[in-house]
């Protein structure tokens, strides 16, 4: 692990980030032909998909997008990139709602997802971490519908979660016809890879 992202002082990138970012280089195998699109959502300060990149040694990656909705995060991205990126890879910052995404044909994408349903939890009274934390404003299936728009045909997704919401996420993403395969990080926290049949 690049040692240490800059990130915001409200925040602090987990274990579940660095796992997400391992079991999606570990599950996702390209060939060094065509060059390839790679987006995270939910970027925070950019780790996930800047160490699939950096661990990975994929040569191929055309380039990569981070969304972000926080612009507290953004400076902190653009500095991330910077030093573990350089100038390498083209690398494309998406300060918005990740349903208002126009990409086409993403050939991997990465999600730590805001963690807590706030149905279900106490909210937060921090607005930075309210969004950090808490599914305020989107459902699952809204992620599920989006993903299913962007994801190539031949492209792979993973997505982590709170264990209490993966049999949703799991129903979800089998009515759209996507084949799963999952890893239990802890009690509470598991990843669900997922990829077209």
């Amino acid at each position: 692990m690049k040692d240490p992202y800059l990130q915001p002082l409200f925040y602090h990138f987990s274990e579940l980030s660095i796992a997400l970012s391992n079991y999606a280089v570990e599950n996702t195998y390209w060939n060094q032909g065509n060059s390839k699109i790679v987006l995270d959502l939910f970027s925070g300060c950019g780790v996930v998909l800047l160490e699939a990149i950096s661990q990975s040694g994929i040569q191929n990656i055309a380039e990569a997008h981070f969304c972000e909705i926080q612009s507290d995060f953004i400076p902190y991205i653009e500095k991330n990139i910077k030093r573990v990126l350089g100038d390498s890879i083209k690398a494309v910052i998406h300060h918005k709602d990740f349903r208002n995404l126009e990409l086409l044909s993403v050939d991997l994408i990465t999600g730590n997802i805001p963690f807590f349903d706030p149905q279900k939890n106490r909210v937060s009274s921090n607005p930075q971490k309210r969004v950090c934390h808490f599914r305020m404003d989107f459902s699952l299936l809204d992620l599920v519908e989006k993903v299913n728009d962007l994801l190539s045909q031949t492209g792979k997704a993973y997505l982590a979660l709170a264990s209490e919401d993966s049999s949703e996420l799991k129903d979800l993403l089998q009515d759209k016809g996507f084949q799963l395969e999952e890893k239990r990080i802890s009690k509470d926290e598991i990843i669900i890879g997922f990829y077209r049949s």
